[in-house]
């Protein structure tokens, strides 16, 4: 029956009840009522049948069973990578185990009674007070001295290089002169060949010019591997389109200009590459360096470090892995802090397009 055929009784009965009671969550007038749902707790889903288990999606309920074949290899996959992880770390351990042994010689895989002393006498020699004996103090003002003068060579090497790399790769890549289709290929021969070869040529020209045993000797010897890294420079260059030149020079710009504010900031990238690498090559370099200079004023890392493994220090193998250690740290931060550009740079410098 109707609401308008209802008796006013009733009529006014039901108005009393529809003020009385508030209509259910969903109810309107003239429609049913929801069904009553439980409360299933804070952040349960009010859209979950009933009993509280929310329906799976689609996706989830037609995702396939992976086979069996697909499970060893996910396992086996897994397990190479952490057996190389601990090919990788194995001998980091084995340098900080021998750093902390307080003989100075390792042999053990867990140090016994580990200390710190050989880090404490590698940066505080040449001092008595720590070094012991007495006799054994570091030559060239020690450890600090040597990383110090390390980094410094490294830094003015690696912007040098920067700068005379970036200027001939763009050279090379953009300009158009007589010899540049055999000239870079002449510069990556003569890179190809051991640099030991040069040896006496470098040698030589250093003590006639009276460069040996200086800080211009030692930038020099480090500042002969350009070869390689303007090959890469190019193929990155190479891959840049040349409309961007040709409208900076619609703008007026000059080839200098378009080097500088187009294409240099988009090499940006194969320039720190470049930086971190050249930056790291003194302290890979030991044969050369010794060679050039016998001053202890300007002994770098590698060879500082020789001291460690003759002559008084000869039974102190825990200075050299001290020594070692502490000469990653900045090496690591610098790497930590440009890796991002060394993955961009490498992939966008190997790949010409």
């Amino acid at each position: 029956m109707g609401w308008q055929h209802r008796h006013p009784h009733q009529r006014r009965v039901q108005a009393a009840r529809s003020a009385a009671v508030p209509l259910r969550s969903g109810q309107l007038d003239g429609a049913r009522p929801l069904p009553h749902r439980r409360d299933h707790g804070a952040g349960a889903d009010p859209r979950a049948p009933p009993g509280g288990r929310q329906q799976m999606s689609v996706v989830a309920a037609r995702r396939p069973a992976m086979r069996t074949d697909e499970r060893i290899q996910l396992w086996v996959s897994r397990i190479m990578v952490w057996i190389l992880i601990l090919i990788v770390f194995f001998p980091v351990w084995g340098v900080l185990a021998v750093a902390l042994s307080p003989s100075g010689i390792g042999g053990e895989l867990i140090p016994q009674n580990p200390t710190i002393d050989n880090f404490l006498d590698v940066v505080t020699c040449p001092g008595a007070d720590r070094c012991v004996p007495p006799a054994t103090a570091l030559p060239g003002g020690g450890f600090k001295q040597w990383l110090g003068t390390t980094m410094l060579i490294g830094a003015i090497v690696a912007s040098i290089q920067v700068f005379m790399t970036a200027l001939a790769a763009y050279a090379f890549s953009r300009l158009r002169f007589w010899g540049r289709r055999w000239g870079i290929a002449v510069l990556f021969l003569i890179q190809s060949f051991p640099a030991f070869m040069a040896t006496p040529a470098i040698f030589m020209s250093l003590v006639y010019l009276g460069l040996n045993d200086t800080i211009v000797g030692l930038l020099l010897i480090h500042l002969t591997a350009s070869a390689f890294w303007i090959w890469m420079l190019k193929g990155f260059l190479d891959g840049l389109p040349r409309e961007l030149d040709e409208a900076a020079s619609v703008d007026g710009a000059n080839s200098w200009q378009a080097f500088r504010h187009v294409i240099l900031p988009l090499a940006l990238p194969m320039l720190a590459v470049l930086f971190l690498f050249n930056f790291m090559s003194p302290f890979n370099e030991y044969f050369m360096t010794s060679l050039v200079n016998k001053d202890p004023q300007l002994y770098t890392v590698p060879v500082g470090m020789y001291i460690f493994v003759r002559g008084n220090f000869s039974s102190r193998y825990g200075f050299f892995a001290a020594a070692t250690l502490l000469t990653a740290i900045p090496l690591v931060l610098i790497w930590a802090f440009g890796q991002r550009f060394v993955q961009a740079g490498l992939t966008r410098g190997a790949v010409k397009g």
